[in-house]
């Protein structure tokens, strides 16, 4: 099997209330039980196990929202120094990245997605609970801070961002990033209102291209769809991540490790290894064969969606 791509979500807490992931939550809400929560050292020692059982070419930390982990600086250093030739990325809302941008390039971090569902502040408050001036702000910083490639993210919503796509795309020109568009899933709180709220990404594709020249595919990175359109005269490149209407899973490398040490071998699939206890006692051997087990589990997921919320796994 070649090297997985692993997906880190340190911790559930979020400060904003997306519709489609955690509409009820509080701001800054705290787990319940902060002993569940893994340190530093934990989550070293389990991205050891799996780099050293199954191979890592690509670590994400996602949450929630990673940036309000107290000790992101530190776990990013530490997974520098622990494989310095895996890529380490981070997902974030953006919000808090103007405090926050320079420090995370200094501990090493390699690339950024920000997600960013819509340029009207408005249309953004209805969606979040939050404000788009301080994702601005955070995406101003990073470019100070020299992060290149940076990527936007955007889950595809019919009647509430669907009419605005193409001002998504000018804003992710402006920045000189990529925006990937992610078609909604029946998952969580959407489940709720997917019906009338899921747009394809061949109808999201058709909207832009009656905007802006399209120029044709380019080729897929990971599990996004890419074309090529012109945006005030210059190409521009934009994603399309598609779990509904072309599903990826046959070419799935991922696995998805919760912050309460938990291990799932596919966002779809109930079934996990438990790493957190092992990991705190200091059992790698433990920690080792729970992973080679969970790898060999791996399969493609059932036709249901499960109803594991999106926060608490890391999307």
């Amino acid at each position: 099997m070649p090297p997985v791509y692993l997906r880190v979500s340190v911790n559930d807490a979020c400060n904003l209330r997306c519709l489609y992931c955690k509409p009820n939550g509080r701001h800054r809400d705290i787990p319940t039980d902060e002993s569940l929560r893994l340190g530093v050292s934990d989550f070293l020692s389990i991205v050891a196990a799996v780099n050293e059982t199954a191979g890592v070419r690509k670590v994400r930390l996602t949450g929630g929202e990673p940036l309000l982990y107290p000790d992101l600086v530190r776990l990013i250093a530490g997974l520098k120094t622990l494989s310095p030739e895996v890529e380490l990325c981070l997902t974030t809302n953006g919000t808090l990245l103007a405090g926050q941008a320079a420090s995370l390039k200094a501990a090493g971090l390699d690339r950024i997605n920000v997600s960013l569902d819509a340029v009207d502040p408005a249309a953004f408050e209805r969606i979040t609970g939050g404000r788009l001036a301080d994702v601005l702000a955070g995406l101003e910083a990073l470019r100070a801070a020299g992060f290149g490639r940076i990527r936007l993210n955007a889950v595809l919503l019919k009647t509430i961002n669907g009419q605005s796509l193409p001002d998504l795309v000018r804003l992710a020109a402006r920045f000189e990033a990529e925006i990937r568009f992610i078609e909604l899933m029946p998952f969580g709180p959407a489940a709720g209102f997917f019906s009338a709220e899921y747009l394809s990404a061949e109808s999201a594709l058709r909207r832009l291209a009656a905007h802006f020249p399209y120029l044709g595919p380019l080729d897929e990175s990971d599990t996004a769809l890419r074309r090529r359109l012109v945006v005030d005269g210059r190409e521009v490149a934009v994603g399309f991540i598609t779990p509904v209407s072309h599903p990826f899973c046959g070419r799935c490398d991922r696995l998805r490790l919760d912050s309460r040490g938990r291990l799932y071998p596919c966002l779809r699939q109930a079934v996990a290894a438990d790493l957190g206890d092992p990991a705190r006692a200091g059992q790698v051997e433990a920690v080792r064969n729970a992973v080679q087990n969970l790898l060999a589990a791996k399969c493609r997921p059932e036709a249901h969606w499960t109803e594991r919320r999106m926060h608490a796994i890391g999307g």
